[in-house]
């Protein structure tokens, strides 16, 4: 009875369950084939711009446009470089609803199939392999980012191949995936420092792979390809302008504070939901150490993966540390171009994976251990509840929970918004009829809203979201709202010593770009100068309330718009000259 105990667990260790990660993943795409455009995601650095990344030269595809003429009044393409070149073509050939799902099933799949092969080549155990990978894929990730967080497993996995010279074909394959699908700004650059370092570490120890070399000189070649333009801003000053970012100042966390930031998984666009398993980790880790078999040399190989892996985490978490404390901070603002703007702890956005992986190793130190049924047994239950408390925590954060809770609760319950809402076609629809204009012939402003939905729908602007456009453009946009800012610090703090989002900020509705129909907002008294905004080009102002004194400003009120399912309602005012 024992030996059949055994012998299950065993074959069962040794099946493919990595075929169970397409049941896994039906499961959570389920939602959004019911709810269609009434599902939601995370709107945040995600719906709102970042989007645009892909709609934007999707809809430009094969133009060699050195501009994209409906952002900012004509924003530099470099500027709005895609995440992922990959996924360009959904856009062109679908519409954004569809091609951002498409894209996120890709993401999802990158993310488990990456996970569990990277671990099975570590443990050889399928039931580690799957509940690590189940885990990592059901993170939060942002979809909009592609494999720059989710892709890191398969990217090693790729390492990993070539440096062993085994399953080629794979390796090359996991390594051209990551660069299609992950920008080198993000980790891509993290990535070729670890592989150099790999490299290095082999030609001491003389085992070195020429495929390895030639995978590394490849991934490099092909990441300054597709990211050239930006290469060229930021080395060669080739569109030739001064960015905004030379004005960016940066603000210090406490070195204790950033320190649990980073362990605990608290990492903007990276949440590894790890928390409840560092002191687990931490308690297998010592154990292993301790009651280690010296002769055992295959338990010596894999007690040295688990405490590299854990010294991995520890130096990259004291790094990040140094890197957000007062004194780097100073020191980077007090430096000029790239050193002042450039994010050094974007590799924080390695830490999930790293995580989950550690997991992985210190979890296969005890699988296993013994022959006997019941040793086996209490490992898996042991196993089972120390994942438990992540799973949960995970199964909330995660956008199946996201979109179960819509479609159980919808929005007046959950708080969420749809993507239909968010970008209110309808109503774009019906503010450009309203219009009666060809939208190339004219230029909108947005206050208290965001410029997306807008953009989304083809109107031009001149206000937007982009990580690096001129100084002198912020300035000048900064003249329309020079007053309003004045009676606002925190707005002019905002705007000042950041200004990535270029928007008509004021006293009262603040930095706030999300006010829907519900905030029920009205604006009297505004202080823009509105002949400098007509310099810009605008003529017209979609506001999320109404301007009650809009005569007073020299505005004429061309109507407002809302709907059922809309979540602004949208008054939209025609700019005209005012004299001095």
């Amino acid at each position: 009875m024992i030996h059949e105990g055994n012998c299950f667990i065993q074959k069962l260790d040794r099946k493919p369950l990595w075929l169970l990660g397409i049941v896994l993943q039906l499961l959570v795409f389920v939602p959004y084939l019911i709810m269609g455009e009434n599902s939601v995601f995370v709107w945040h650095d995600q719906m709102d711009e970042n989007i645009l990344h892909y709609v934007l030269p999707a809809r430009h595809m094969g133009e060699h446009l050195s501009a994209y003429p409906e952002m900012m009044g004509g924003l530099q393409s470099s500027a709005l470089q895609p995440f992922a070149l990959l996924f360009i073509p959904l856009y062109r050939l679908f519409s954004p609803f569809v091609a951002f799902v498409i894209q996120y099933a890709i993401v999802f799949a990158i993310a488990f199939y990456g996970m569990y092969f990277l671990v099975n080549r570590f443990t050889e155990s399928g039931i580690i392999s799957l509940l690590t990978a189940g885990c990592f894929a059901m993170l939060p990730f942002y979809p909009v980012y592609g494999g720059a967080v989710a892709g890191i497993p398969i990217c090693f996995l790729g390492i990993c191949l070539l440096q062993s010279k085994k399953k080629l074909f794979w390796g090359y394959g996991c390594i051209l995936l990551y660069t299609l699908t992950a920008h080198l700004v993000f980790t891509g650059y993290v990535m070729g420092i670890i592989w150099a370092g790999i490299l290095v570490w082999s030609f001491i120890k003389k085992t070195v792979s020429r495929h390895s070399i030639v995978g590394f000189f490849l991934f490099c070649a092909l990441s300054c390809l597709i990211n050239i333009q930006l290469i060229l801003e930021i080395l060669l000053k080739k569109d030739g302008f001064v960015s905004h970012r030379t004005e960016f100042v940066g603000f210090a966390l406490p070195f204790r504070e950033a320190f649990r930031n980073m362990l605990t998984g608290v990492v903007q666009h990276a949440e590894a939901c790890q928390k409840y398993l560092l002191i687990p980790m931490a308690l297998m880790l010592l154990a292993g150490i301790i009651f280690r078999d010296s002769k055992d040399r295959e338990y010596a190989g894999k007690l040295k993966r688990a405490v590299w892996g854990a010294v991995a985490i520890l130096g990259m978490s004291l790094l990040y540390a140094f890197l957000n404390s007062e004194i780097y901070v100073n020191f980077k603002n007090q430096c000029n171009g790239i050193l002042r703007y450039f994010q050094m702890d974007r590799f924080s956005w390695l830490m999930p994976a790293l995580f989950w992986l550690e997991m992985a190793l210190c979890i296969r130190l005890w699988w296993n251990r013994g022959n006997r049924l019941w040793v086996r047994s209490v490992t898996c239950v042991v196993v089972v509840v120390t994942l438990l408390p992540s799973v949960r925590l995970i199964a909330s954060r995660s956008y199946f929970y996201m979109s179960v809770n819509q479609l159980r609760n919808g929005s007046e319950i959950t708080g969420n918004i749809t993507w239909r809402a968010f970008y209110s076609d309808d109503v774009m629809e019906e503010i450009e009829h309203a219009i009666g204009r060809e939208m190339t012939e004219y230029r909108i402003v947005h206050i208290g809203m965001n410029p997306t939905p807008a953009l989304m729908h083809g109107f031009y602007t001149v206000d937007g979201y982009a990580n690096s456009y001129p100084l002198e453009y912020k300035h000048e946009f900064r003249r329309v709202m020079e007053k309003e800012l004045e009676k606002d610090s925190v707005s002019e703090i905002y705007y000042d010593l950041w200004g990535s989002r270029c928007y008509l900020f004021n006293s009262q509705t603040g930095t706030s770009y999300m006010n829907g129909k519900n905030r029920n907002v009205q604006y009297e008294n505004l202080e823009y100068d509105w002949n400098a905004l007509k310099d810009l080009g605008c003529d017209y102002i979609f506001s999320c309330g109404e301007i009650v004194d809009y005569e007073k400003s020299g505005l004429r009120l061309v109507g407002d718009y809302e709907s059922d399912t809309s979540y602004w309602h949208v008054w939209v005012y025609e700019l005209r000259r005012v004299s001095t």
